[in-house]
């Protein structure tokens, strides 16, 4: 978390970075049981900074919430699926960097194969409001001690022009990268 600054534009149109610190009070806590982990955090964060149309700083409470739950169906497949939700206290049309509310789901899973060697994970999140999807495929092989491959896809999808992916919607990416230590 970015505690120290925040954007804002001065009266000749240069954006600068202003100390716009805030607090924060939460939990968190994890619970496993038979094959599961269950976890949850939660914040209060007071005078968070936001921004407004015309990129100045307006300050307002927000209370996060997150809630996962993760299954080892057998030692080389995990399933999960996480939750969070941002509420925005006070708000007006006048924030215009962050909705009232807004909700996120995350769904992946993650199979090992090949004596552990070959990590595949396939994620989607989803984002409301502006009911947008990330879908992501990362897959790592591990060829000795040195060297690891590892092929990337990531496709962003939204139809709503307000959306957070609005921007990135046509950056559909492949990866192949090669990492070799020494």
């Amino acid at each position: 978390v970015d505690n120290d600054y925040a954007l804002s534009m001065n009266e000749d149109g240069t954006v600068t970075r202003e100390r716009a610190r805030f607090s924060m009070n939460g939990f968190s806590f994890n619970y496993a049981f038979s094959d599961f982990v269950l976890r949850g955090e939660a914040a209060w964060k007071q005078d968070l900074p936001f921004n407004t149309a015309e990129l100045q700083i307006v300050k307002r409470d927000a209370v996060d919430a997150y809630l996962g739950l993760e299954y080892q169906a057998s030692a080389t497949l995990t399933w999960s699926v996480e939750a969070i939700n941002q509420h925005v206290s006070d708000w007006t049309g006048e924030v215009a960097s962050a909705p009232r509310d807004s909700q996120s789901l995350l769904v992946s899973l993650t199979k090992l194969l090949m004596h552990e060697d070959l990590n595949i994970q396939v994620m989607n999140f989803y984002t409301q409001p502006g009911n947008s999807n990330l879908a992501i495929l990362q897959t790592t092989y591990d060829w000795n001690d040195n060297l690891r491959f590892g092929f990337n896809v990531v496709y962003p999808y939204t139809r709503d022009e307000k959306a957070g992916l609005w921007n990135v919607r046509d950056q559909k990416q492949v990866a192949f990268k090669v990492q070799y230590q020494f």
